[in-house]
């Protein structure tokens, strides 16, 4: 089960009226090992620019499963947006869409852009900044860190 809550500021207001939209979200009963190609990826992002990367090296762990849910956002219509889990072959984040019953709604790909500052391969690939169950605008940024903003259509033939 997942509960996500956000907070609304009436304009003019000091309080919050928090809205809280809990599901029982779909279970995965067949976790993906995190491979040794992987792992070294992982590890050599990790050291890179470190002043002793010996001790980084030595400093690094890895869970023996990636996480199913990588980041969850709550939406502005009570909507629940998960990231899947990391995939590193297709370098493709994969956002689902729920709706408060935990009825998926629909998808969205994001296949290109970077997070502003975070180059590393494990990073989302879009910052989100407002969901609805129709749509997400959020921003990506380029190998100078110029901030894109884009909007996203929520795919429903999932």
């Amino acid at each position: 089960m997942i509960a996500a809550e956000r907070r609304n500021v009436r304009p003019g207001s000091t309080s919050s009226f928090p809205k809280r939209a809990v599901a029982s979200l779909p279970t995965f009963p067949w976790p993906r090992p995190i491979t040794q190609d992987e792992r070294d990826l992982f590890t050599e992002a990790f050291i890179e620019g470190r002043s002793d990367p010996q001790a980084a090296r030595d400093a690094i762990t890895f869970p023996e499963y990636h996480r199913p849910v990588r980041r969850i956002v709550a939406g502005h219509d009570d909507s629940i947006w998960l990231l899947r889990e990391l995939d590193l072959a297709n370098r493709v984040d994969l956002w689902e869409v729920y709706d408060a019953a935990g009825e998926l709604e629909g998808r969205v790909e994001v296949r290109q852009g970077e997070t502003r500052g975070d180059r590393a391969p494990w990073s989302q690939r879009l910052d989100l900044l407002r969901v609805t169950r129709d749509e997400a605008w959020g921003v990506t940024a380029d190998e100078f860190d110029v901030p894109y903003l884009h909007r996203f259509r929520v795919r429903r033939d999932c």
